[in-house]
């Protein structure tokens, strides 16, 4: 039976999301003139990763070199263990939506840009569902949201 809420839905939440392979979401924020620890002050959130312009940072192959660029990721890989999207993009829009003020102080720094970016690696046929309800979200947080699509090659 369809909740009464989302009764007009087509594409109920599904952890195990037959097309899906794998997917998460991540927050990223780049900023031009601050630490990424301005970042973590601000949202008064741990990153699942960050780097600091100047850094000396390790690449997966052992390579060093200096970052280039600043920028803190809240990311939900391995912190939601499904296969529908809307599960992940509602962790991650329960961990902002407190700090709706935090996020427009820093929209409002031009040094300042973020994204939500969505990954998604399919086993070849659909392909994720949004619902108004995240989109609502999204929006009241004036926040962008990119997806970058992956082929399962197995």
């Amino acid at each position: 039976m369809k909740d009464r809420k989302n009764k007009s839905h087509r594409t109920p939440i599904d952890s195990g999301y037959e097309s899906c392979e794998s997917t998460y979401v991540e927050f990223l924020v780049y900023i031009d003139n601050e630490e990424a620890s301005y970042i973590t002050k601000v949202l008064d959130i741990v990153p699942s990763k960050s780097q600091t312009r100047g850094d000396l940072v390790e690449n997966s192959r052992g390579l060093k070199r200096t970052a280039k660029s600043t920028y803190w990721i809240l990311s939900s890989e391995e912190k939601v263990l499904s296969k529908d999207l809307r599960h992940h993009l509602n962790w991650l829009l329960d961990q902002l939506t407190s700090r709706q003020f935090q996020l427009s102080r820093l929209q409002n720094d031009d040094a300042v840009s973020m994204t939500v970016n969505c990954l998604w690696w399919s086993r070849g046929s659909g392909g994720p569902t949004l619902w108004p309800e995240q989109m609502r979200k999204l929006s009241a947080l004036n926040l962008e949201c990119t997806f970058d699509f992956y082929l399962d090659d197995s």
